[in-house]
């Protein structure tokens, strides 16, 4: 038995990664990661999840044009294209160039951004690890970050926030490699991380930030620093990269901007949505909304921990490295800015929340090492450690649960439209070829069913007295034919004229050609 512990603890200090690595894979089979892994978008935020692949397979289709990203929705020029931009397409166009190699298969992309998030937080284990030296306690501060529910949902899906949270982590890594070998490459580094970050989702900036401003503090060598030589190079060589970082960003947002404007879309927010824009009223009516996703965000227990973290960081501050005390603070500083300029995004988006796990995990590890320098025997001991395998194995089953509830239950977005899982192949043999324009109804989304069938056009959610014009002007923008998802939409009179002519029936969906539709409507206007 004492052998066995001895290997164990060999191995463990040996190759303390690998061990990380293992338990990560483990989690991410308890989160049902192997079986998400080749599932189409579904579930919460399918909305999103629908652009950001619709982007990447019309990359994959339509020539790789890395400045001229396009939805399968025909929202922008006068309802002539799908042209539309938000954040830099990176992420897109690499998933795109991998299409190329492996097919435009859903698991691809999704493999990218598992194993992404797996290196960030591989690179935050051994941020940890470097200071605190205890395999437990320095596993416990990236898996407190994969224990959110957001975490595990979004790190197996197809937006971009835990992608650029990976690099925002990496980034971090680089940085602290830089303090203990004071190689400005490893520090030039960190900033084209940064970088990659910020341009993937504007928010990681507030990272970048934050190292900005220690670099003002340990520059101007006010005394908090003082015993710190070597955090940061020459002021031109700290601050002339941070500043490119920043140009390079607000350059692709600024042409964002241009190319919505140019194409005539509103199709992604690109501008802040800050708490005092909106009326007292409605701040009164969408905070209990927001409180009432904090269980999705984290369990009530864990907030309570990260309650008492900042406690331990505030009482013990003298028993932080001064550099990671600062940045402790500035961090959790950054994000109430963010909150508060993004404040009505938190009703609906939990995925908004992902920004903060940096500073999440910055307190997290800032508290850890005061109670390791203040109470160095608590911190060595195996009850300590035991605490935190528990803290960590209960939220696990939490976040489990939310995945479950999530794919598989309660909080499943319905339709579901699963029949349009596997409808590419019956609409090539029917004849409907892949420029063919299609209105499908009901989707709530801008490209969710239209990318499903890989089909560009347009989606209709309701059915009112408007419907008929706005059938027959997406008729005179090129749609050729309707897929209607939910049959009991063909018993609405509106639709009347324009399902007439069945041309094909897959499971629960009917389509019906729209030529002559087209061509009664022309000889009434004769």
């Amino acid at each position: 038995m004492q052998r066995v512990r001895d290997l164990i603890i060999g191995f463990t200090k040996n190759h303390p990664l690998v061990l990380f690595y293992s338990v990560l894979a483990v989690v991410g089979f308890f989160y049902f990661y192997h079986i998400i892994l080749f599932s189409p978008p579904q579930s919460i935020h399918r909305w999103r999840q629908a652009d950001c692949l619709s982007i990447t397979l019309n990359y994959y289709q339509h020539g790789m044009n890395l400045i001229k990203p396009e939805l399968h929705l025909m929202i922008s020029d006068n309802m002539n294209s799908g042209y539309a931009a938000c954040e830099a397409p990176l992420l897109y166009y690499f998933v795109a160039l991998l299409y190329k190699i492996f097919g435009p298969h859903e698991y691809v992309y999704r493999m990218v951004n598992v194993l992404i998030l797996f290196i960030g937080l591989g690179a935050l284990f051994r941020i940890s690890y470097r200071l605190l030296q205890n395999f437990v306690a320095a596993a416990f501060v990236p898996l407190l970050v994969f224990v959110s529910p957001v975490m595990a949902y979004y790190g197996n899906n197809f937006l971009t926030d835990s992608t650029a949270l990976a690099l925002v982590f990496i980034g971090w890594w680089q940085y602290f490699r830089y303090i203990d070998k004071g190689n400005y490459k490893l520090f030039a580094i960190a900033i084209l991380l940064f970088t990659l970050a910020g341009l993937l989702k504007v928010t990681m900036l507030i990272n970048l930030a934050a190292l900005g401003c220690l670099g003002i503090v340990w520059h101007l060598r006010i005394r908090i620093l003082r015993d710190h030589r070597q955090l940061f190079p020459g002021a031109m060589a700290s601050f002339l990269p941070m500043m490119m970082c920043f140009a390079v960003i607000a350059a692709w947002y600024l042409y964002a901007i241009y190319y919505n404007r140019l194409h005539h879309t509103s199709a992604f927010l690109t501008t802040v949505t800050p708490w005092w824009a909106v009326s007292k009223e409605f701040r009164k009516e969408i905070t209990p909304m927001i409180m009432s996703n904090f269980p999705v965000y984290y369990s009530i227990f864990i907030r309570y921990f990260l309650l008492a973290s900042l406690l331990v960081c505030i009482v013990f501050f003298r028993h932080i490295p001064k550099y990671l005390g600062i940045l402790t603070a500035l961090l959790p500083a950054g994000g109430v800015v963010y909150i508060s300029l993004f404040y009505t995004q938190f009703v609906y988006h939990d995925y908004y929340l992902i920004v903060l796990f940096s500073a999440i995990a910055f307190l997290v590890l800032a508290a850890l090492l005061a109670i390791k320098h203040k109470y160095p025997g608590v911190f060595g001991s195996g009850i300590f450690a035991l605490s935190l395998i528990v803290i960590l194995v209960f939220n696990v089953i939490h976040a489990r649960k939310e995945m479950h509830r999530r794919y598989f239950g309660s909080k499943r977005e319905t339709p579901v439209f699963e029949s349009l899982f596997t409808i590419r192949p019956y609409l090539k043999s029917i004849g409907i070829k892949p420029e063919d324009r299609v209105i499908t109804m009901p989707d709530n989304t801008y490209s969710y069913t239209l990318y499903l069938m890989n089909q560009p056009g347009y989606r209709i959610w309701k059915i009112d007295s408007t419907t008929p014009g706005w059938i027959r002007a997406m008729i005179d923008c090129g749609a050729r034919y309707l897929v209607v998802n939910d049959t009991t939409y063909l018993n609405k009179p509106e639709l009347r004229d324009f399902t007439e002519n069945l041309v094909g029936h897959y499971q629960e969906v009917k389509i019906f050609c729209l030529s002559s539709c087209a061509l009664n409507d022309s000889l009434m206007k004769k």
